[in-house]
């Protein structure tokens, strides 16, 4: 999808992070604020900036004003909670996704509406997934190598006005609509909803289907 993304931490869940986001052609950045771990970061295409997170100036020069998304995944929530109200204050239209590491800091986040996630919450919820919907989490994993699943806005001028079964039909194979959003109301796709050019459509698929799928709907958009 091309976003600009921005990760404050190059721990090893800042790493994985940021190695996914970029073999599926984001452009990303790490701020660390180790040296020995940039050292280690350096050289791939994940862009790293030394400096600490939580400095305005370093967020500058990593770019973050212009990032789609900004990503706090150290390993201390206090660190976590203060990128994102920096990032949330100082520079407006990027959404905040941040790591929250212990579950009664969560509150403290989300009383700020920045949405998180818990490593504790998501280790559990996976480890349940696999002792009761084994076959789901099998198949999660295979799409984690050759599939995606991508939000997009619909902004082709043939498709606005016509119904979501209609635009469905003439997605590529091994791909399908699996959501619609308007505004921040997002639903399962009702076949008769005519689609409008401020809607948004998530597709789900082999990878290389949901590429041409989101080019299709958003023709202008770079991948």
């Amino acid at each position: 999808m091309g976003f600009l993304i921005s990760i404050v931490g190059g721990g090893r869940v800042g790493r994985t992070l940021a190695n996914r986001l970029s073999e599926r052609g984001d452009r990303v950045t790490i701020i660390e604020r180790e040296s020995h771990a940039v050292e280690s970061l350096t050289g791939g295409d994940v862009g790293v900036v030394y400096g600490d997170g939580t400095d305005t100036a370093v967020l500058r020069e990593a770019g973050v004003p212009q990032s789609d998304v900004v990503v706090p995944v150290t390993g201390d929530d206090d660190t976590n909670l203060l990128v994102a109200q920096l990032v949330e204050s100082q520079f407006d239209g990027c959404r905040v996704i941040s790591r929250v590491n212990r579950p009664q800091n969560e509150s403290a986040f989300e009383d700020l509406g920045i949405t998180t996630v818990s490593s504790t919450g998501a280790t559990a919820w996976m480890l349940d997934n696999h002792i009761e919907r084994p076959a789901f989490i099998q198949w999660l994993e295979r799409m984690g190598h050759g599939g995606d699943v991508q939000e997009v806005q619909v902004t082709n001028p043939d498709l606005v006005g016509e119904t979501i079964e209609t635009i469905d039909g003439h997605l590529p194979e091994q791909c399908v609509l699996i959501v619609s959003r308007t505004g921040p109301t997002a639903k399962f796709p009702d076949p008769e909803r005519v689609v409008e050019s401020d809607d948004y459509l998530t597709v789900l698929g082999e990878r290389e289907s949901v590429t041409d799928a989101i080019r299709f709907l958003h023709p202008e958009i770079e991948l």
